[in-house]
Formats: C-alpha cells, structure tokens, sequence
C-alpha cells in the first residue's frame, strides 16, 4: 500500500510539473547560433579585398530559359525544381506560372487568368504536392487554391478561410504565411503570423516560445524551401531566421549588426504603417533582414541598412561570415549576381537580366560567359545563374 502510495504521489507531481511549464511565459529566446558579422568590411577601402570570390565557389552553371511568345518572363519571383523540371514564378508581368525543362526548354503554364474553372483572377504564389504530385497556384484575388496535376490539367478549387501571402507544403500540412489580412472575430486589422492547416480543415496558428511572449510568431514574407524540403523562414524586421521541422519551430540563426536590436513594442505600439516604420528604420540606421535564401549548409542573407542592401554568406560548418559586396570577382562564371529565387540539389539560384548582363559584360572574366551575354537579346527572359559555395570541412 505504500509503495502504491508513492507511486500515485510521484504521477500527481509529473502531472503537476507538465502543467505548470504549459502555463509558463518565458522571455528567454530559445538557443540558437548566434553571429556577429564582421561590419569591419564596410570601412575598406574599394579593391583592399581579404577574400577572392573563386576561393569561395566550387562550381557554377548557368542557364537561359527559351524565349517565345507562350513563355515570355519579365521577373522572377521563385523558382522550384521538382520532378525534373523548374517551376518558375513571374508575379509582376505576366502573372503566370511557367514549366521549363532542366536545360531551359519552355513545357507548359499552368492555368490562365480570368473567371472560370482553373482560372485565376490574381496569382500571389505556387506550392508543390511532391506526394500527390500535384502543382496548387494560390489566387489571392478568390482566395482559393487551384490544384493541377503534374500534366498541367486542373482538377479541383479549394476555398481558404483566410487570406494568405506565401504557401508550402510540410509533409500533409499547408504552411500560409498570413499577411496584413482580417482574420473573423478579431479586432486587431494588422496580423502578422506564420499558420498551419490540414488539408481542407481549420486553420491553427503556430505558437512558439519567443523573444518577447508566448504567442503569434511573426513572418513576413520570408518563407524559403530548400531543394531537400527544409523550410526556413524569418520575423520581420529582426536579426532571427527560424526552422521549421515537422510543425516544431525553432530559432536557426540570430543575427547581430552592430549589436542593435528593435524593441517589438517598439512596432506594435507606435507604428501602425509599415511604410512609417520603414521610414523610422532608414532615420536610426536599424540593420535587419530584409531576404535571405539557402543552400546546403550555406545561407545567404541581404542585410538592410539604411537606403541599401548588404548581401553576406554565411558557412554553417566553418561558421565564417563573408561580405560579399567586399570580395574580388575573379570568378569565371556570373558570381552572386541578382536576386535569390530558389535552390537546386545543393546551388543556389539566382535572377540576373540580359540588359543587366550586356551594361557589365566586362566585369566577367569567362569569354565562354562573355559569349553567352552576347548571343542574347534584350528582349530575352532572365537568365538562371546557379552557385554552389565550396564545403570547408
């Protein structure tokens, strides 16, 4: 009887303990690797360079997508690689989500703008159903997600209970990053939080132990997929970037510039405009993240300071940080032109255009990539540029 006594005894204090730490706040950030980048780069003089590209890159390639009328690109947004094929997101001037083979070769798009089945009135994103495989267009002008399968064939609408402004795929799980949007019964008109849904059932938001409270976690407009399935996304205006594995959210990497920090108050209770609080960053000289895209164990971060953007990379494995706008481009191929837009296998991706690349042919070493540029039009779609950054072991 005593021993049972003392079992029950020890049930009741786990039981209570589990409890307690359910209802706990806590205002420590959870661990995450902390980096300190090197703002020392910034004062160096133009050519006082430590570091040479080439020393950096292991191997690069780069590809033009086909131009013809059916498949003209004006800006790509993101690109994933899936099944063989790039998937290629141009949201400004076509609105169309275009296929094109792994050696550029335009296949199809996938629906068509307008009011009826399979149509879109607004294309704001793109995910890909790798178990279905199937392709689901996101239009945020019927707040629906149009699925077609992987021949380009429509097959179904699904209606969203709330509006959203980036989409992907975890396992059987849509993760939306819900952006500026009214949610029902709630009085705030500005919400900022990273979401999950079952497919077809209720929408939950993603809680986690923060910085500053126990609640909503903030991520705009940084959801980035890598080609192995691992998501990473950011809060905005911050020094963090978070992992997301399996609906377990924790902090990756915490960024520090100068040692500044941006209070959360400091956004909630004084700034109701976002144009305002951009205003308020560029006056303070505030450093945040305003993009970043991974790769392997690489990650490439473009800081915001002030009116410009700083681009870095950071080594996972050495656990060094290189200012790329400090390094020499002694590189034979394009380097880290252009914005980032996806990932494949283990390279980066990234957009540069054929007018960007005529006004600069010269910086470029290769006559192989110089031969390129002038075998290309202006009126040509934007080229792929692929990188992959040497593995320091």
């Amino acid at each position: 009887m005593k021993t049972y006594l003392q079992k029950l005894l020890i049930v009741i204090l786990l039981f209570s303990c589990s409890r307690n730490e359910k209802r706990e706040v806590t205002t420590e950030l959870p661990t995450a690797e902390r980096v300190k980048l090197p703002t020392a780069y910034l004062n160096k003089k133009k050519g006082d360079f430590k570091q040479k590209l080439s020393h950096l890159i292991d191997s690069t390639f780069v590809m033009p997508l086909e131009t013809r009328k059916e498949c003209l690109v004006g800006h790509i947004e993101k690109v994933e690689f899936f099944d063989g094929s790039f998937f290629v997101l141009d949201l400004r001037s076509s609105n169309t989500l275009f296929e094109f083979s792994e050696k550029g070769r335009f296949i199809r798009k996938f629906g068509a703008k307008g009011k009826g089945q399979g149509e879109y009135t607004n294309l704001l994103d793109f995910a890909i159903d790798s178990k279905n495989k199937e392709i689901l267009l996101y239009d945020r002008g019927k707040n629906v997600l149009l699925r077609f399968n992987r021949k380009g064939k429509f097959l179904s609408e699904e209606s969203m209970e709330i509006l959203f402004s980036e989409i992907e795929i975890l396992g059987d799980k849509y993760i939306l990053n819900t952006y500026n949007q009214r949610q029902k019964n709630k009085k705030n008109s500005k919400k900022f939080s990273v979401t999950y849904s079952n497919f077809r059932s209720e929408v939950k938001d993603l809680k986690i132990k923060s910085q500053y409270k126990l609640g909503n976690l903030i991520a705009l407009g940084g959801l980035r997929k890598t080609s192995q399935g691992e998501l990473f996304f950011r809060e905005p205006y911050s020094n963090i970037i978070y992992k997301l594995n399996k609906l377990n959210t924790f902090p990756y990497l915490n960024i520090e510039v100068d040692g500044e920090k941006i209070p959360r108050d400091y956004f909630e209770k004084e700034l109701q405009d976002l144009n305002l609080f951009n205003e308020k960053l560029k006056e303070n000289g505030f450093e945040y993240i305003q993009d970043f895209y991974v790769a392997n164990n690489w990650i490439i971060l473009l800081l915001r300071k002030k009116e410009y953007g700083i681009k870095y990379l950071y080594d996972n494995n050495s656990k060094k940080v290189f200012n790329l706008s400090q390094i020499e481009n002694d590189f034979e191929g394009l380097g880290v032109s252009g914005p980032g837009v996806g990932s494949y296998k283990d390279f980066f991706i990234t957009t540069v255009t054929p007018d960007y690349l005529k006004e600069n042919i010269e910086k470029y070493k290769s006559e192989k990539i110089k031969n390129l540029i002038n075998s290309l039009e202006i009126s040509d779609n934007p080229i792929l540029n692929f990188n992959r950054f040497r593995i320091n072991k």
